[in-house]
């Protein structure tokens, strides 16, 4: 039943986005979109972490993905808390649902902040290592946003370019198991990991507070060595 119900979801989403089935392969990192017309007739499902990129790229929850037919409602549900299994498409029953409109991203209100962060003249002090929360803002596509006040993130300090500048890798909740694009780590009991694909560097007006929390330094030698593979 889910086989199907993502099928329907899959090419209703497809098509709601203007999107034709190699441009999804190729943002899944596809070299063909055979696999995408096997999913939409129902023959079979992708792994978890395919699922999930998906339910990024259309900015809809998993559950609701699997579930849920998107084509009846113009309101959808967001999980607030999901659990991936891996090579499961099963998600946690005992899931907790906010239910609230489609993802827009809100450019207007970031243009708004963005300007009076750039008017920021406060200087920061910051080394390597640091886990800062910065106003990362709205971005394009499927480039990583901030969210809620100022479009916040926490992000890793990979490499200071100088006073002003820094390269950083932005954080997430979202546990990836077997994906060369995230280095899961742990800190306080809490599984979060980091985004190597979505590295960047930035100015440090965007920052805006240090997180009291420390990147264990295993792990951070971790991530400098993942990404040195993945690049």
């Amino acid at each position: 039943m889910k086989k199907l119900m993502f099928a329907k979801n899959l090419k209703y989403l497809r098509q709601k986005y203007n999107m034709k089935q190699l441009d999804l392969s190729q943002q899944l990192g596809r070299k063909s979109s055979s696999s995408i017309s096997e999913w939409e007739k129902g023959k079979y499902t992708p792994k978890a972490n395919i699922l999930s990129d998906i339910s990024e790229i259309f900015h809809v929850s998993l559950s609701d993905l699997m579930t849920t037919d998107l084509s009846l409602s113009t309101n959808y549900a967001i999980s607030s808390n999901h659990i991936i299994k891996q090579d499961s498409i099963k998600v946690m029953e005992s899931v907790d649902y906010q239910i609230t409109k489609p993802y827009e991203k809100q450019f207007n209100e970031w243009n708004k902040d963005k300007q009076h962060i750039n008017n920021n003249k406060k200087i920061i002090y910051f080394k390597e290592g640091d886990i800062w929360w910065v106003s990362l803002g709205i971005n394009i596509g499927v480039e990583i946003d901030g969210k809620k006040n100022h479009f916040e993130r926490p992000v890793i300090i990979l490499k200071r370019v100088n006073y002003h500048s820094a390269i950083i890798i932005p954080l997430t909740s979202t546990i990836r198991e077997n994906d060369d694009r995230f280095v899961n780590y742990e800190i306080d009991g809490i599984k979060k990991s980091a985004n190597i694909s979505q590295i960047r560097m930035i100015d440090t007006k965007r920052f805006r507070r240090k997180a009291k929390i420390k990147l264990p330094i295993d792990n951070f030698r971790e991530i400098k060595s993942r990404l040195k593979k993945y690049l």
